[in-house]
């Protein structure tokens, strides 16, 4: 099944600077990459772009994210080690 990884980053990708990608950016704050590995180092993931995190969900953690569908990652490869 391999391995589900998540990284975060502190600030939305890929807002324009005009009045509403600024409002837009208070609420989604973060960006947010999952990826799923398997033990070969093949995989597929996916990234919201502009999300934000909050308490919620079945898991506890809600991810809305600002996009309807998230970017979809293909042919992720890990490497090193």
């Amino acid at each position: 099944m391999g391995k589900l990884s998540y990284v975060i980053a502190m600030a939305a990708l890929g807002l324009a600077t005009n009045a509403f990608a600024v409002n837009v950016a208070d609420v989604y704050q973060v960006a947010v990459i999952q990826l799923q590995v398997d033990d070969a180092g093949s995989g597929s993931g996916t990234l919201a772009a502009a999300a934000r995190v909050r308490p919620g969900g079945e898991t506890g953690v809600q991810l809305d994210d600002y996009a309807e569908d998230p970017i979809k990652l293909v042919n992720v490869k890990r490497t090193g080690s």
